[in-house]
């Protein structure tokens, strides 16, 4: 009875240390089942953005196929450029040889030049000489033209008092005509007579 008794409470305290055990298993596994639940969620998230990353790669492989062509064009345009320099390159050594030339003729045409003022004030000294001669002439044609405009008013009315003196002119020659008709036919007539 006593090893039954001393037994009984050796599986006592097994079953008391089972129990613990089971609790702790238990506890452990709902614990487990949060973090399961807690890495799905991850899980699930990590595909959206998977998937959100497979459309942004798609579209930077469309975007870097596009900048391919326009680094080829660029490529292009950049050795025509290149060309374009050269020959830029090759004028503007032949500009600098012709500036080197122009650069020698403009000191010439500097000397030119101060002659030139040298002269244009002697110029400048004759000219205002004829600037008041030419203002001494401007009155006498006003004063000229004054003179004109009475002289055409009289000529105007001598050209009317011609007129009137041709119109007369020719009334006494259709007179003078039908006097000369008339002394002829009596001319005539005395004539026979005699």
């Amino acid at each position: 009875m006593r090893q039954q008794t001393f037994t009984m409470r050796q599986q006592t305290f097994t079953m008391r240390q089972q129990t613990v055990t089971m609790r702790q298993q238990t506890a452990t596994m709902r614990q487990q089942t949060v973090t399961m639940r807690q890495q799905t969620a991850t899980m699930r998230q990590q595909t959206v953005t998977m998937r959100q990353q497979t459309v942004t790669i798609r579209q930077q492989t469309a975007t870097t196929r596009q900048q391919t062509g326009t680094m080829r064009q660029q490529t292009a345009t950049m050795r025509q450029q290149t060309a374009t320099m050269r020959q830029q390159t090759a004028t503007m050594k032949q500009q600098t040889v012709t500036m080197r030339q122009q650069t020698a003729t403009m000191r010439q045409q500097t000397v030119t030049i101060r002659q030139q003022t040298a002269t244009t004030r002697q110029q400048t000294g004759t000219m205002k000489q004829q600037t008041a001669t030419m203002r001494q002439q401007t009155a006498t044609m006003r004063q000229q033209t004054a003179t004109m405009k009475q002289q055409t008013a009289t000529m105007r009315q001598q050209t009317a008092t011609m007129r009137q003196q041709t119109v007369t002119m020719r009334q006494q020659t259709a007179t003078m005509r039908q006097q000369t008709a008339t002394m002829s036919q009596l001319y005539g007539s005395y004539s026979i007579n005699t």
